[in-house]
């Protein structure tokens, strides 16, 4: 009888059993994660998807290395992570460029770290700013280009490097929503196409249809302390439509989780093809403290507002986060 074994690779970047705590000004310890177990596979769109508060930026600068955690390991290729992962590189929300510098230059700084020839850097730069659409602007500086020209700027400086692993810190929130599209489109183009050495995106997102536009994997957190909550496969093929029927229901499904699991009454089990949906666990939420005013507002609002049919909608008609 002959046993096959097969050999999974180890993931890209990971974290076991992360807690991490800051010390506030007055000397309390504020904890903002708890007990984090996330992997990032090689060949995944990952996307971490929660409010904001709930620590999926903390994650990210976990897995790349930027920040320790209080407790836990962080590994890459299983082997435990020292200091800055040199084979991943970060986008941020803003835009992060250096006013003073040329588009060119400032793509060059993703290769500062490495030693490398002035030719070869020239032909690094180039290459970046080619992929990301930017090849009549090398020399125009930030103030003379738009917010998306300018994401593309910072998108073009993270791929210089040719990272395996590429980390979205809510890069597409600052955009407008056409902008936003075409950025999405094209890094998933980019992910797809083989020579382009970048083998995994982990994306740190609050926007549930662009999770689901994007994503293989969708990872949920809850906030205060942050703690995983959904782990779901997203089987969508590429490329997907946003308004068809299947999407549509998986916004739908996460929506409804979020909604039922962050602030229930008896969290109820949510299934996908027969099968639950893993969860790493249940609790019950404290109503939080706020004022009469804010409450006598609230009831207000639901009064005069009824077509706001959910948290959500109410979230973004009174500009405060839903919890």
């Amino acid at each position: 009888m002959t046993t096959s074994i097969t050999n999974t690779p180890a993931p890209i970047a990971e974290l076991r059993a992360v807690t991490k705590l800051f010390t506030t000004s007055g000397g309390h310890e504020l904890k903002v994660l708890d007990q984090i177990d996330v992997a990032v596979h090689e060949g995944e769109l990952l996307a971490l998807l929660g409010q904001s508060g709930s620590g999926k930026s903390t994650i990210l600068r976990c897995l790349t290395g930027l920040i320790e955690p209080t407790s836990g390991r962080v590994l890459h290729k299983g082997e435990t992570l020292r200091g800055i992962n040199d084979q991943a590189s970060v986008v941020f929300q803003t835009f992060a460029l250096y006013p003073w510098l040329t588009v060119e230059q400032n793509v060059a700084v993703g290769l500062m770290a490495r030693p490398i020839s002035r030719a070869d850097r020239d032909i690094a730069v180039d290459r970046a700013i080619d992929l990301i659409g930017l090849g009549n602007y090398h020399r125009a500086y930030p103030r003379e280009l738009s917010g998306g020209m300018r994401q593309r700027v910072g998108i073009a400086r993270a791929l210089v490097s040719q990272p395996r692993l590429l980390c979205l810190d809510e890069a597409f929130s600052a955009l407008d929503v056409l902008t936003a599209e075409n950025l999405r489109q094209e890094l998933i183009n980019l992910w797809r196409t083989p020579d382009t050495g970048l083998s995994s995106i982990f994306m740190v997102t609050h926007n549930i249809e662009e999770a689901v536009e994007m994503a293989t994997r969708i990872v949920v957190l809850f906030p205060r302390p942050g703690r995983l909550g959904l782990v779901l496969e997203n089987p969508l093929p590429y490329p997907r439509d946003t308004k068809s029927p299947e999407f549509q229901r998986l916004v739908s499904l996460i929506h409804e989780c979020i909604t039922t699991t962050t602030l229930p009454d008896t969290p109820a089990e949510v299934q996908v093809a027969g099968q639950p949906i893993s969860r790493a666990r249940s609790r019950m939420e404290s109503i939080p403290l706020v004022p009469v005013g804010q409450i006598l507002g609230l009831l207000s609002i639901l009064n005069d507002s009824p077509e706001l049919s959910n948290i959500y909608d109410i979230s973004d008609e009174i500009g405060k986060e839903f919890g």
